[in-house]
């Protein structure tokens, strides 16, 4: 299966290399967010694929 990702707002779709992160610092240390490269929406979401599509 192949991992892809999917934003919410405004319907990108691309691999996990295509994605922009926020780096969010919180009381365990610091936290990569996943950033639309399209629209700069924080809603991904991850998707999997069959490798026979």
């Amino acid at each position: 299966m192949n991992k892809k990702y999917k934003c919410g707002d405004c319907s990108w779709q691309g691999k996990e290399d295509e994605l922009e992160y926020d780096v969010t610092e919180t009381c365990f240390g610091s936290d990569n967010i996943e950033i639309c490269p399209k629209c700069g929406g924080y809603y991904i979401k991850v998707t999997f694929e069959s490798e026979n599509n």
